[in-house]
């Protein structure tokens, strides 16, 4: 339980002193000033700063809550506010000087500092093993006498995190849960852009005050160096606090911190005098939320959305489809089985007709000499190429040569010896896409293309049949809500590998459902338009392990279209043969990389694949 990063500067704290121990402490723990750059002190007007366009932290206008239940006031039953809490250090440091350390409640496991000196204090002394404890009032001077203290609370800090927020440092405390309810309960973090309302709420008495925005906080020439801050910065000309909030219909948000004060330029450039104003000034929270979030341990944010990519026109020789043929299924294998209910996932689930996805491939591989059974899947595109999840081609952390893998197309039934449709080839080679980072183990960009040489390219036939590479509209809103189908040999409900190939129909979900369904995960490896969830985690109809790499394959106008990639989901932690064994959960969306975002670099990848028009 160690602060992120030392960044205490160097002061030598002895005995031949004249200062006392405490205030060696204060000063060696004191921030260091700004470092200017030449122009930083030249007066501009402020019609000369560039300006960005204002921040929106949530994607979505409904999910506008850091956490559930947060900015709730019940002023019958507490008259200061909720989410207000003290830390204080246990035990003295070389005096009997003692301060608190002030912040606010932001989840049941989060505290964030809003105070400075005090916090940098307590941060040294946690770090250097005093215990800290949380505290919701102090009703007594600040004297050092534990005996006056109130309200303690039987929690434990755990951890500090140091965080620059608004240009100052703060910390992110993190404690045991905390019991919330209406004497403890989260403030909610400010999302809602950069709008100011004409009066907000200050934390001291809570009194409404005139708050104004960074332009009226400045004369019309100000220093350049503050360019950057006009947009972020705001000011009061009453009494100030260590923070600003503000109310949207009946919660209260944290909006904005204490900001160091800011020099005027002299009113006479001859004169070497500087103004202070005689404002207090806030930072806006809203662009260091992120900052919050990464910081924290249950705190999230959904993810922003980047531009959807354009969409592919394959050669119209092939009617606009990726490869001649592709995507068509014969001898009836179309015809999809009657079904009541999709209860059954792909570990304990129907199996496939043959011939039903003639595009799936299983992935096995040749370790210490022998051959291990199947571990991945992956679909044909083309006769000399196939689609998988980059993960799939390292095991242990090191990569897999391609003469390691062996790529089973129509492996229909492994118990049928004499099944003489099955291929079973090695790839010539195969590419990651190239920002694919296996060692940062988040699952983003996690797509490879499988190469098969020109002399051993797979027999198309009856039952082995590429699929079309999507060649639709791009956005994914279109296909939310669709129906997806997987194919694999993951998991069976008794955690072993079924002979039979599997199959099952998945929901794509939103990605405000996504989210909502499993906010931390999804804050952290949701990255819409470069993957998305499905699945039916209320009756458990999913994805498990060794279905990563299978396509998730959506129908339209009797053709099929590869548009996602089983890449990652959550686990949970069952016993099988009195052994713990971390398997998929299927009671949660599994995520799949969307080929839409990929589509011009499996373009220009794929030496067989009929080339868009105009080539991208």
């Amino acid at each position: 339980m160690r602060l992120l990063a030392p960044f205490w500067p160097t002061v030598e704290c002895t005995t031949k002193m004249r200062i006392s121990p405490i205030l060696c402490i204060l000063l060696s723990s004191a921030k260091g000033k700004l470092i200017l750059t030449p122009g930083d002190n030249i007066a501009i007007s402020q019609s000369d700063c560039q300006t960005s366009a204002a921040i929106e932290i949530f994607s979505h206008r409904q999910e506008n809550l850091s956490f559930e239940g947060c900015g709730l006031w019940n002023r019958n039953v507490s008259s200061e506010p909720p989410w207000n809490i003290l830390l204080f250090q246990d035990q003295t440091y070389g005096s009997s000087i003692r301060v608190p350390c002030r912040c606010v409640i932001l989840s049941d496991r989060t505290l964030l500092s809003v105070s400075d000196d005090s916090c940098d204090l307590t941060a040294l002394l946690f770090e250097r093993g005093i215990q800290v404890s949380i505290y919701k009032k102090l009703e007594c001077p600040i004297t050092g006498d534990s005996d006056c203290l109130k309200d303690k609370l039987n929690k434990k800090v755990l951890n500090a995190t140091r965080v620059v927020i608004g240009g100052k440092t703060r910390y992110l405390w993190t404690v045991e849960r905390l019991m919330l309810n209406e004497r403890f309960n989260p403030i909610c973090l400010f999302n809602q852009g950069r709008s100011i309302n004409s009066r907000q709420t200050l934390q001291n008495d809570l009194a409404t005050r005139l708050a104004k925005r960074g332009t009226q906080c400045f004369s019309d020439i100000i220093y350049r160096k503050y360019c950057h801050i006009l947009e972020t910065i705001i000011c009061s000309d009453d009494f100030g606090s260590d923070y600003l909030v503000t109310i949207v219909g009946s919660r209260f948000f944290l909006w904005a911190l204490t900001q160091s004060a800011i020099q005027e330029p002299p009113i006479s450039f001859a004169s070497r005098r500087y103004k202070i104003f005689e404002r207090y000034f806030y930072s806006d929270i809203v662009a260091d939320i992120p900052t919050i979030i990464s910081a924290s341990c249950d705190l999230a944010m959904m993810p922003i959305a980047i531009d959807s990519p354009p969409k592919i026109n394959f050669d119209k020789k092939t009617m606009g489809h990726s490869f001649p043929g592709c995507g068509m299924i014969v001898n009836g294998a179309n015809r999809r089985p009657k079904r009541s209910d999709v209860d059954g996932y792909i570990h304990k689930g129907e199996p496939a007709a043959r011939g039903r996805s003639p595009w799936h491939a299983s992935l096995s591989k040749i370790k210490y000499g022998f051959l291990w059974r199947d571990f991945c899947g992956a679909t044909l595109i083309t006769e000399r190429a196939a689609i998988t999840a980059a993960h799939c081609l390292f095991d242990e952390g090191e990569l897999l040569l391609p003469a390691k893998i062996l790529v089973n197309f129509e492996s229909f039934d492994l118990s049928a010896r004499s099944d003489f449709e099955r291929q079973t080839l090695k790839p010539d080679g195969y590419m990651i896409y190239p920002r694919y980072r296996h060692s940062h183990r988040t699952f983003e960009h996690d797509i490879a293309i499988l190469i098969f040489s020109r002399e051993k390219k797979v027999r198309i036939n009856d039952i082995v049949m590429p699929v079309c590479l999507w060649n639709g509209d791009n956005d994914f809103n279109i296909i939310v809500n669709k129906t997806g189908m997987v194919t694999g040999r993951g998991f069976t409900e008794n955690y072993t590998l079924p002979d039979t190939v599997r199959t099952a129909d998945l929901r794509i979900a939103s990605y405000q459902e996504c989210f909502e369904s499993n906010r931390k995960m999804a804050s952290t490896y949701l990255k819409p338009n470069q993957n998305f969830c499905a699945g039916h985690p209320k009756n458990g109809t999913n994805v498990c392990n060794g279905d990563s790499g299978s396509g998730l394959i959506i129908q339209n106008e009797g053709r099929f279209y590869l548009r996602g990639i089983v890449s990652f989901g959550p686990t949970r932690k069952v016993k099988v043969k009195g052994q713990d064994l971390f398997v998929c959960n299927p009671f949660q969306f599994s995520v799949f990389t969307d080929i839409t975002f990929y589509l011009k670099w499996i373009a220009q990848s794929v030496p067989d694949l009929n080339k868009p028009t105009p080539y991208l």
